[in-house]
């Protein structure tokens, strides 16, 4: 069976990842979006698209097994590009764990819905790595810039009640996740929405930069994921919307940093310049290269 099947129903294409046990993003579910995101958009019978899974997740990160091993084409931030990208509104049926790739998986479709048992988050620090498929970029474009630091520097999943106070997902199914999906599916057909990448930084005058410095230090006990992964959402505003798009918001694939090295350099506040593009785009570090 494959990992990643079509069905197409009144308009709406059903795509749907199976990959047991937890659908990890392993190589053969990444060709088969990019696969199906090229077919949706050559196939001007499909209005929208509604993004699920089997079983009871609905994609918990990156396959382990790939994990040391060379980079095994597509790399998800390209299929990330191409879902974000499409010429229709894909809709994401959140009915278990988004985690890592899988959230930022989520955040590139253009609606989300989510299973009242559902969890999303970005745990990559625990594992010593950051967000490497532009979690950080779009993350603080859903919800206010003080809650995607402390997701992206903590690790720790959050409930649907908070994403949707939050403004992570649109809603919180009430009874058939799948059936509200497509209802929400149709409600986007008029007209395609802002991408994720389009939707300008949320509270970013509440971040009290110099006191945030000083709580991530003091939590981090040393390692240094926590601090990268702020960094990276402090040179958000420092890049140029137009920087922002496709593989330039992904270019930057998680990195391994060693669990103790100095926080110290941490950016006390962004200079809220367009720095032309930004470094997340400019720069990567050529260390282990894996998509969580």
């Amino acid at each position: 069976m494959s990992a990643v099947s079509i069905e197409l129903r009144d308009g709406i294409a059903w795509v749907r990842i199976d990959n047991p046990p937890v659908n990890a993003l392993g190589q053969a579910v990444r060709a088969g979006l990019r696969d199906v995101a090229a077919e949706i958009d050559g196939d001007e019978n499909v209005q929208a698209v509604v993004l699920h899974s089997a079983g009871a997740m609905f994609v918990a990160g990156a396959d382990i097994q790939e994990l040391g091993m060379p980079p095994l084409d597509p790399s998800l931030p390209d299929v990330i590009a191409a879902i974000e990208g499409s010429r229709v509104p894909w809709v994401a049926a959140i009915n278990g764990h988004a985690l890592g790739g899988g959230l930022e998986l989520a955040m590139a479709c253009h609606a989300r819905i989510a299973h009242k048992a559902a969890r999303l988050g970005l745990p990559e620090v625990t594992l010593g790595t950051i967000p490497g498929a532009g979690g950080t970029v779009r993350l603080p474009r859903l919800v206010p810039m003080p809650v995607a630091i402390g997701m992206v520097t903590g690790g720790k999943p959050i409930e649907p009640s908070a994403a949707l106070q939050a403004g992570l997902i649109d809603a919180i199914a009430q009874s058939d996740l799948l059936i509200e999906a497509e209802a929400l599916a149709h409600g986007l057909t008029a007209g395609r929405p802002p991408t994720t990448l389009e939707k300008p930084l949320r509270a970013l005058d509440g971040v009290d930069w110099p006191s945030l410095k000083r709580e991530i230090i003091a939590k981090a006990r040393g390692a240094s994921a926590p601090g990268e992964a702020s960094r990276r959402c402090a040179k958000v505003p420092n890049c140029h919307p137009t920087k922002l798009s496709g593989a330039n918001a992904n270019a930057s694939c998680v990195c391994r940093y060693p669990r103790k090295r100095p926080l110290s350099d941490m950016p006390s506040a962004p200079s809220g310049k367009p720095a032309g593009a930004c470094a997340e785009s400019r720069r990567s570090r050529p260390t282990w290269r894996v998509w969580v």
